[in-house]
């Protein structure tokens, strides 16, 4: 999955690249869930959602992985300087869309739904 979110060895895909990280990151990697954290929280491959970005940056922070910790507290930081802590949970897409059945299986995963 690393290697079509940072375009090395194949062409750059971030849909790809949600593909296989989020497969890593349910089976509890903290790279992967770190991954994932990002690509929700800058919209690669997937619609921007603070709220499931927190979600996985903390399932990697709870796993002790720093890159988690740093991403989770810069995210934070950036969110109660815009008077956002905690984050919202994004309205989900029309029904049976992609990312709306993820996103909605992360908010029930989450307890935000």
């Amino acid at each position: 999955g690393l290697m079509y979110l940072d375009g090395k060895g194949v062409a750059q895909d971030y849909a790809e690249a949600f593909r296989w990280i989020r497969k890593g990151a349910e089976q509890g990697d903290p790279k992967a869930q770190t991954s994932l954290g990002w690509m929700y929280q800058d919209g690669k491959g997937v619609a921007k959602d603070y709220a499931v970005a927190v979600m996985w940056y903390r399932k990697a922070a709870n796993q002790g992985f720093d890159p988690a910790q740093y991403s989770l507290a810069k995210l934070e930081k950036k969110l109660r300087a815009e008077g956002n802590w905690p984050p919202k949970p994004r309205k989900a897409k029309a029904p049976g869309s992609p990312s709306s059945d993820i996103e909605t299986r992360l908010r029930k995963l989450q307890g935000l739904e």
